[in-house]
């Protein structure tokens, strides 16, 4: 697969892919919108996004973040574009901060400020690893002080200490679908994207100063009313999804 090298440099001469060379690695790697999300812990929406297969132009750029293309240059190419791994010792790495996909949870903030810092696991300050992925430091502060990192990110923080990204991402087999999108396919045109919403209406009971109820008013109730839709097709499918709210958000 012959890529641009300008897609292939450190952030600050890092030029996006376009979409072509983006759907090019996604094949390479068997990922497709089946398996994205089992693979990468990213919902299928953005591989659309990313991938924008409707475009005609295929020159066009991909809105594909560097951190991520960054991985995925490290799974088909087998290359860290980011920089030179950190040379030290990769016991600074304890065993229990690699994860997988499959039981990813974001390591609490004790963990991950002890990545930041000239005496920390990394050596590097907030702003320098900011730099080298095309982080914003606001954000990936935010991220640390909240103990709310993506699997992507943080995995992205293990290459750069060494771990190998077999350790940490294994392509799952198109086979394997998302339980989830199984689930919520819509019966009028089989699509898996959608939305719902909730409208909650609040009534108020109002009282004269005495404590007699105002005769103009209405009894204190809470009602909920629950509407899905389909984007593809933008129907009502309500009454045609027999799930409770929160298992159907059709959003993979």
């Amino acid at each position: 697969m012959n890529l641009p090298s300008s897609t292939l440099a450190t952030f600050e001469d890092w030029e996006k892919p376009t979409l072509q060379n983006v759907v090019d690695v996604f094949e390479k790697l068997k990922i497709s919108d089946e398996n994205f999300t089992l693979s990468l812990g990213l919902n299928t929406r953005t591989y659309r996004r990313w991938t924008s297969m409707r475009t005609i132009n295929r020159f066009e750029k991909s809105p594909i973040p560097y951190g991520v293309w960054c991985v995925l240059i490290a799974l088909s190419e087998n290359k860290y574009i980011f920089g030179r791994v950190l040379q030290h010792d990769k016991t600074k790495v304890p065993a229990s901060y690699i994860f997988s996909i499959e039981n990813f949870v974001s390591p609490s903030k004790e963990i991950l400020t002890g990545f930041v810092g000239k005496k920390s696991i990394t050596g590097l300050h907030r702003t320098e690893l900011a730099k080298l992925f095309g982080w914003s430091p606001a954000y990936l502060g935010r991220e640390f002080n909240n103990g709310n990192i993506s699997f992507l990110n943080w995995a992205l923080l293990l290459l750069l200490c060494g771990v190998s990204v077999g350790q940490l991402i294994k392509i799952k087999p198109t086979g394997q679908k998302n339980k989830l999108n199984e689930a919520i396919r819509c019966l009028y045109c089989n699509g898996v994207d959608g939305y719902y919403y909730r409208v909650i209406e609040s009534r108020s009971l109002f009282l004269f100063w005495d404590g007699e109820p105002d005769g103009g008013s209405e009894p204190d109730t809470i009602r909920g009313m629950e509407k899905r839709y389909c984007r593809n097709c933008d129907k009502d499918v309500t009454k045609k999804i027999d799930k409770p709210i929160g298992e159907f958000e059709c959003r993979e």
